[in-house]
């Protein structure tokens, strides 16, 4: 058993990254989401690495000690930005094939690897996040719409001065009503939000949801990729939906009846009570469906 806290370096970026667990255990890269850090899967690794499971861990770019190697990358957050930085890890870390769990934005890099890279992976699990099609302009119910208010309000100019004058404060909001009252410790928040303090991360999130909805300009680098996964019309890596019933950010509505879109293998499971980060609030529970998901699509 071994425990490695590193640098790696991809084509782009200087990549925070854990890797634990038996050092000849099959690979799984765990993937956080926004806003969070990689300290989010801390209550699952455990469980992961008792069953045999080697973790990979690393911070998004613009996350912790997360670093764009040359001053004049685009600071994008597009997703195929994130799955292409995934990808390049497990190549600088010389792993061929292996599980990718991805929680909100993680969740939206593992639909976009399971694209451009199918034969890389051996089960996917997506946390939060429902996939239908990549078109991100699909209509949206109200309900929906009003949940998503935050991202509105980052195409503005009063949200971005409110989310780079405040960025604690607003996301303490967030994490605030995303889910039942309670659901974190302070010493959870602390050590999520320490990740935030990278020079990087406000313009990475800015550009991440205003690219999103077609307002900001992609970075042209990935090009080929994104042309890749907006032809895509199934996934066809076996794939679990975990999804949390009290989830107020990304309400059930838009994780259900995806199953069609799955040929390979797809598995749809809601946790009552469970709000937007179901792996803090349940660990147990994710574990389990981690790796009993692992081992159905995992042969010796």
């Amino acid at each position: 058993m071994s425990n490695h806290v590193s640098q790696i370096e991809t084509s782009r970026l200087s990549v925070e990254v854990e890797v634990s667990g038996p050092d000849t255990g099959r690979p799984v890269m765990l993937l956080h989401g926004w806003p969070d850090s990689l300290r989010c899967w801390d209550l699952v690794v455990p469980a992961l690495h008792a069953a045999g499971i080697r973790t990979i861990v690393p911070s998004l770019r613009a996350y912790g000690a997360t670093r764009f190697l040359n001053p004049d990358t685009p600071r994008s957050g597009q997703v195929v930005a994130l799955a292409r930085d995934a990808l390049e890890l497990a190549d600088a870390l010389s792993i061929d094939r292996f599980t990718v769990v991805g929680h909100d934005w993680g969740a939206r890099a593992v639909f976009d690897m399971s694209t451009l890279a199918p034969e890389r992976l051996t089960a996917a699990v997506a946390m939060s996040l429902g996939w239908k099609t990549p078109d991100h302009l699909l209509p949206l119910s109200p309900e929906q719409g009003r949940a998503f208010w935050y991202q509105w309000y980052f195409a503005t100019r009063h949200g971005e001065i409110a989310f780079r004058d405040a960025p604690r404060e607003f996301c303490r909001y967030l994490w605030d009503t995303w889910g039942p009252s309670g659901w974190y410790s302070e010493d959870q928040w602390k050590a999520a939000s320490a990740a935030w303090t990278n020079p990087y991360w406000p313009d990475v999130v800015l550009h991440f949801y205003r690219n999103r909805w077609k307002l900001y300009q992609p970075d042209p680098a990935y090009d080929a990729d994104e042309k890749v996964v907006r032809h895509a019309t199934t996934i066809s890596v076996p794939t679990r939906i975990i999804y949390g019933a009290a989830d107020t950010c990304c309400l059930p509505e838009i994780s259900e009846n995806c199953d069609p879109f799955f040929p390979a293998g797809y598995s749809y499971n809601v946790l009552p009570d469970i709000g937007h980060f179901p792996q803090y609030e349940r660990p147990d529970a994710v574990a389990d469906l981690i790796l009993d998901w692992h081992q159905k699509n995992t042969s010796d």
